[in-house]
């Protein structure tokens, strides 16, 4: 039977920044990490097998160096980068502070967040973008019938939400996603 786990990367350290589609560093470093996220995966089912045959992962160096130290730490799980697990792609607004853009690009920072389920960041994606690009992962993990854990970002975890749970974006978009702590993706009925 197929399931999908979810983790997101351990927490960025900037604060005030976009940085969507940005290498930023994180803390704790990728190995304290992974035991983390091995924690939580026992958690789920104490003692039983691992739930999942391979991790797949966004290519961020914030997200892929985790999954590596996971697939190290447990050692014959395969591993796959796949570019569409990415954050959103916030384009010209990318590495700048929010202070910063609020500044220099208010009207069209104002816009975006009054219509950010349809607007598209300049130079960048919007959330239909965004929705496309998971859904199309998505489709192709379930055909499978495959279990995997799934390395991403907040954006991506919250789509998948979306789509599984007949929920629409705007229902999940305020929903925290943690960091290094695994969830598993529930289908509504």
């Amino acid at each position: 039977m197929m399931a999908i786990y979810l983790v997101r990367h351990a927490p960025a350290q900037v604060s005030g920044v976009c940085y969507g589609q940005s290498d930023v560093p994180v803390a704790p470093p990728a190995s304290e990490a992974a035991k983390t996220v091995l924690a939580s995966i026992d958690a789920l089912a104490p003692g039983a097998t691992l739930p999942f045959t391979s991790i797949v992962t966004s290519p961020t160096t914030r997200t892929r160096t985790l999954a590596e130290a996971l697939a190290r730490a447990l050692e014959g799980i395969p591993l796959r980068v796949e570019p569409r697990l990415r954050e959103l792609d916030f384009g010209s607004w990318e590495g700048r502070t929010w202070a910063d853009l609020e500044k220099d690009e208010g009207p069209a920072l104002s816009a975006w967040m009054r219509a950010w389920q349809e607007a598209r960041v300049p130079g960048g994606e919007g959330a239909p973008d965004l929705v496309r690009r998971v859904r199309e992962v998505w489709g192709e993990l379930s055909e499978s019938g495959e279990s995997y854990l799934l390395v991403t970002h907040a954006g991506p975890i919250r789509v998948l939400r979306s789509l599984t749970q007949s929920r629409t974006l705007s229902d999940v978009w305020a929903e925290r996603v943690e960091h290094l702590t695994v969830e598993r993706l529930r289908e509504s009925s």
